[in-house]
């Protein structure tokens, strides 16, 4: 699968890594087998070293539960 981003409008948001905390303009998704990775973009439009995994059995539960937040 070709990767997918989104990026903020308007806002920067936070995200912090092993070397600190950095301005985040949006999100970059990848999947691998079965998994979808998530990683932050920093404010200078890179991929930041920075992941989370969400195995895609669990997916419909990620998503729920962020839509509840909102």
């Amino acid at each position: 699968m070709k990767n997918k981003q989104i990026k903020f409008k308007q806002s920067k948001t936070l995200f912090t890594g092993r070397n600190g905390t950095f301005f985040c303009i949006g999100f970059n998704f990848d999947k691998w087998d079965n998994i979808i990775e998530i990683n932050p973009i920093t404010s200078q439009n890179k991929i930041a070293n920075c992941r989370i995994e969400i195995p895609l059995e669990e997916l419909s539960l990620f998503i729920d539960t962020l839509k509840d937040l909102k």
